[in-house]
């Protein structure tokens, strides 16, 4: 049996100690406990979220030493709409329903920090309207909540 040279295992201790295959920003974000080490990662939170049909991460060049991580989760409107109140005769559902969540990655920490949200209510015919979300969604995310509000999943009737 032959044994290893020792430089490339002492070259891979170098390279690991010194970062180098530190967790890419998707990950980190994928990773990130927004109620602290105890909690569960914001890819398991996004998992057991109410309604939830998909979830499809991307990441995008940000402000220097930064990335941006963006979860586009897919919520289906049937399902959130059961604890709305009824519609209004002029409304109709969204046929597709998304929470956008973009965060900050720091490059050189790992840090994730949250930038914005938004829900995007889709009709059949491809319309769309848009709703900035604050923080919060965070917070209902964590909290195991469905985190749009009911307003935001309908979409005047005419537009249909």
């Amino acid at each position: 049996m032959k044994r290893m040279p020792m430089l490339p295992v002492l070259l891979l201790t170098v390279l690991a100690v010194a970062g180098c295959f530190a967790p890419k920003a998707q990950e980190a974000a994928r990773n990130w406990r927004p109620l602290g080490v105890g909690g569960l990662t914001l890819d398991a939170l996004l998992a057991v979220s109410p309604c939830v049909k998909n979830v499809v991460w991307e990441t995008f060049a940000g402000d220097p030493g930064q990335t941006v991580v963006r979860a586009s989760v897919e919520y289906d409107p049937a399902r959130a709409a059961t604890g709305c109140p009824k519609l209004e005769k002029d409304d109709a559902l969204a046929k597709r329903l998304f929470l956008i969540l973009d965060l900050a990655v720091t490059a050189a920490t790992g840090d994730v920090a949250f930038l914005a949200a938004k829900a995007q209510a889709y009709n059949a015919d491809g319309y769309f309207e848009e709703y900035w979300l604050d923080i919060g969604v965070v917070a209902d995310i964590a909290a195991k909540a469905f985190p749009i509000p009911c307003a935001d999943i309908v979409l005047p009737v005419y537009l249909r």
